[in-house]
Order: structure tokens, then sequence, then C-alpha cells
């Protein structure tokens, strides 16, 4: 089997601990990593005799590279996207894919027409545990869904953030403006995808009416948001998303005959658990992983892609189109 060699643009804290995943892994190598701000950090760590650039493009322009990560604040996503369909190499990109629904549809023609694997990284997606939720609903045990609320939210302000790190650049992009700041652009994607997966909503199309509100901060960012969306099949949806409030960080999925709790589904602990609740009996179900989500996701990728880039997940082209459509109205009706 052929070794999957990556290249990465940005090293932020997401680059970090994607690079992290490579101490061990046989069928992906790290090949290339290229930093601007982190350029002197890395020639010292001699990070795993990675190839260090301080020019995205020219690691961009290297014949050895089979895909790219792109882990560059949200403004730059779209540029780095362009420049890998001219470079003809797959693409995994941070969330949100693009600010721009418009031009990422452009890109996606691009990709489908040369072929290029693309994935938007949306972490949990590739949790084992969302297979068991998806079976639960599949064999009707809280029968139809009427209803899914979903939140995600950290005060980024003055919360120490584990997963996230406590950098102060991670919170000054958070809150700015002109990088693709804000609860929506950073947090938005994350209750829309399971909105997409859970209530096999493959478009929303059939949507009755939007409505939102928010808070608007000092650097003209969302720093609060909540969308409900109700669909012509009488299905609502709620999200709500935070950059200055802690939130709850959970899924809640309600049928007429049940419901189903998914606490801390965007970052699941190693001992972790969903609950059940039906007509028959409340019912618990616990996990233990050792693995984190970073090792989920790549392990996905790669049998994606030695699988002539079949897609298996909620993360492609189709899904990531339907995020900017819903996440621009959203933000339309906010006047952000």
């Amino acid at each position: 089997m052929k070794q999957i060699n990556w290249g990465m643009l940005g090293f932020g804290q997401a680059g970090e601990n994607f690079y992290n995943l490579f101490k061990s892994n046989k069928k992906s190598k790290l090949r290339s990593v290229a930093s601007i701000s982190k350029l002197d950090y890395l020639k010292k760590k001699n990070f795993r005799k990675s190839l260090i650039y301080n020019n995205y493009i020219d690691l961009l322009s290297s014949s050895d590279l089979d895909i790219i990560y792109i882990s560059l604040v949200n403004s730059e996503h779209e540029k780095y996207i362009k420049e890998c369909t001219v470079h003809s190499k797959d693409i995994l990109v941070e969330k949100p894919s693009c600010l721009d629904r418009n031009e990422f549809e452009k890109i996606s023609k691009i990709i489908k027409q040369k072929n290029l694997y693309f994935r938007e990284s949306i972490l949990y997606l590739s949790h084992p545990i969302i297979n068991k939720i998806v079976n639960i609903l599949k064999y009707n045990e809280i029968g139809e869904i009427n209803q899914i609320n979903a939140e995600y939210g950290f005060n980024f302000a003055k919360k120490k953030l584990f997963f996230f790190g406590r950098k102060k650049k991670l919170r000054q992009n958070i809150f700015n403006e002109n990088l693709g700041g804000g609860a929506i652009n950073n947090f938005g994607h994350y209750p829309l995808s399971a909105f997409y997966l859970f209530s096999n909503l493959k478009s929303f199309k059939n949507i009755d009416e939007i409505k939102v509100n928010g808070k608007i901060g000092k650097t003209s960012v969302d720093e609060f948001a909540q969308i409900n969306i109700k669909l012509n099949d009488c299905v609502n949806l709620n999200a709500r998303v935070s950059i200055k409030q802690n939130l709850k960080n959970k899924v809640e999925i309600i049928g007429n005959k049940g419901s189903i709790i998914i606490p801390d589904i965007w970052t699941p602990p190693r001992n972790f658990k969903i609950y059940l609740k039906n007509e028959k009996q409340n019912k618990e179900f616990f996990f233990n992983e050792d693995r984190s989500l970073w090792e989920f996701e790549i392990e996905n990728i790669e049998n994606e892609i030695i699988n002539n880039k079949s897609y298996k997940t909620e993360s492609n082209i189709q899904s990531s189109l339907i995020y900017l459509k819903i996440s621009e109205e959203w933000k339309k009706r906010l006047n952000i």
C-alpha cells in the first residue's frame, strides 16, 4: 500500500495537535510544514525531520505530497484551497471551509473536475460514538424525530481551554472580524453538521421558517448566535453558539417516542456515555476510547483515499456547501 504523504500549512494550536498524530502512524507521513510565525520554533525543534518552509506556495509546489492540511486562519482558507487545486493536491481544511459560499461553489467544481479528495475537518464526526447514535435512530428507538437541539460555546476571553490551548493569538483571531472570527464562523458548523447527520437532512430545501438572534461585540463579530430552523415536515432544529459564554456543548435529539442526549459530543472525553430515554427504558451507553479525535479523523481519511476517494463521512463538498448556505443566512439576518 502506498504511503500517504502530507503537507501542512500553518502551525497554530490545531496544527500542533495534528502534527503529534504522526509519531507512530505508518500509513501516513507528515513530510512538510509551512509556517511564517512559527518558522524559528519549527527549525529549532527540528520536528521529526519534516521539511520546513517559510512560504506556503513553495510547499504546495512539492511533487512528493499527496494531501495538504490547511490549518490557517479562517480568512485564508479560500485562497489556499484554490492553490491546492492549482497544484492538484488533495485537501483537508479546518472549518469553515470558506467564508463565501459562492466562491466555494466555484472551487468545488474544480475539485470535482480534478477528482481531488476534499474534507472539512469537523473532528467529532469521525468518533465511533457517531455510528452508535445513527444505529439507535435507524432502529427507531425514539420514533420520528421532531426536534434537535445543539449548542457549542466557550468564553474565550477568560476560560482556560485545555482542548484549544490557552494561546493569546488564538483568542485574538476568534474576535477578529477580518480574520473570520465570531461564533458562527468558528462553531456554527458543529450543530449544522449534527442537523445534517442525525435528521437525515440531505438538503435544507424544505425550510419553512428561520429565526435568529444574537449579540455583536465590540470587535464587530458575533459573540453569541442562535438559530431556529423550522422544516415543513414539522421538525425544529435549534442551535446556540458562543465565544463569550460557556454553553453545555451537547446535542439532544427528541422523537415522538423518546430522546437521546449526547453530552460533550464535540470533544468526547476518554470515558464517555450517551443517554437514551423512551417509552420502555432509560438507558446509558458507556464508551472508553484511548485514541484521540485526530487519530480517528486521519484513519478515516486514509481509508477514503485508499478506496478511490469514496466519501463515507458527512464532511464532504456537498455538506460544506449546505453549512455555508445556512451560516450565510444566519449571519445575514444578524446583520454581520
